[in-house]
């Protein structure tokens, strides 16, 4: 099974909902299966104002009390130019938020093709660097492709560790990804055998290494960073410092902040540098 990473607009939805859990559905007495029924026996799609894409209807799974193994909502629908100030009888609306999804596909007789990719999805996550964030899913389905419906699944925060000795110690991050925006934590010049050059443009150097490493790791490159903060020990290695920071960052000229502090964790320590990246930008 293959899946992708796509960023998606925010989308409106009128339709109808049910309240059920994955175990209420896996009884075979659950309330999904009714809800699709009810939508196209009764055809709900007519009733809804100002809906766009007419072969297209939205499964929303929204309200989540936990994970997947906890009650949700779904929401069988279509989507519209907006919401209406008054929502046809019997109707919910939800909107889906902009924001990195995870996209799959499912193709084959529905809807056990459906069924089966749900269960892969599950089994994706069990072990994915970058975990669901349980707000607000969504199934794409669409009457010129009956044989194939696109699920997309909101991700949460994605989390980059360096293997620095500290992330542990302390908690935190080497980065932190949440939506197309990518913050890298203050940066220390460590090298892998722990030694540390005490000239201070290649500790600059060494923590710009790491830090595009892990805007790598995170989707981002050196083009996107938009902020960097550059702290120093010693006001005179700031010319140092900045030819450091040039060589990476030249053609770019994100707003940087460069300040002599008192002092950093390890005595040997001349720059510490963190950086804000935005993939949109």
């Amino acid at each position: 099974m293959s899946e992708t990473l796509v960023q998606m607009p925010r989308v409106h939805v009128v339709g109808a909902s049910v309240r059920t859990t994955n175990a209420e559905e896996a009884t075979g007495k659950g309330k999904i299966g009714g809800l699709w029924q009810r939508f196209f026996a009764e055809d709900l799609a007519s009733r809804i104002p100002g809906r766009v894409h007419p072969t297209r209807v939205y499964g929303v799974y929204t309200d989540y009390e936990s994970d997947h193994t906890g009650p949700y909502t779904l929401v069988v629908g279509c989507p519209v130019v907006a919401l209406p100030g008054a929502l046809p009888e019997g109707m919910v609306s939800v909107t889906v938020p902009e924001g990195d999804y995870l996209a799959f596909t499912a193709r084959g007789a529905m809807p056990k093709a459906l069924i089966d990719t749900w269960g892969r999805i599950w089994g994706h996550f069990e072990t994915a660097p970058r975990q669901r964030s349980f707000t607000t899913d969504f199934e794409l389905h669409d009457s010129e492709t009956p044989t194939e419906v696109k699920i997309h699944i909101a991700l949460g925060r994605q989390r980059v560790s360096s293997g620095s000795p500290f992330e542990p110690k302390i908690g935190f991050s080497r980065a932190v990804r949440v939506g197309d925006r990518v913050l890298v934590s203050g940066t220390a010049p460590i090298w892998a055998d722990g030694s540390c050059d005490p000239d201070p443009e290649a500790q600059a150097r060494r923590c710009l290494e790491i830090i595009v490493a892990a805007l790598g790791e995170a989707g981002a490159a050196p083009r996107h960073v938009v902020r960097t903060r550059m702290f120093l020990t010693n006001a005179r290695d700031a010319e140092a410092v900045g030819r450091a920071h040039a060589a990476f960052f030249g053609k770019v000229r994100p707003a940087a902040t460069m300040v002599v502090v008192a002092g950093l964790l390890d005595p040997r320590w001349k720059v510490e540098i963190e950086a804000e990246a935005v993939t949109g930008a």
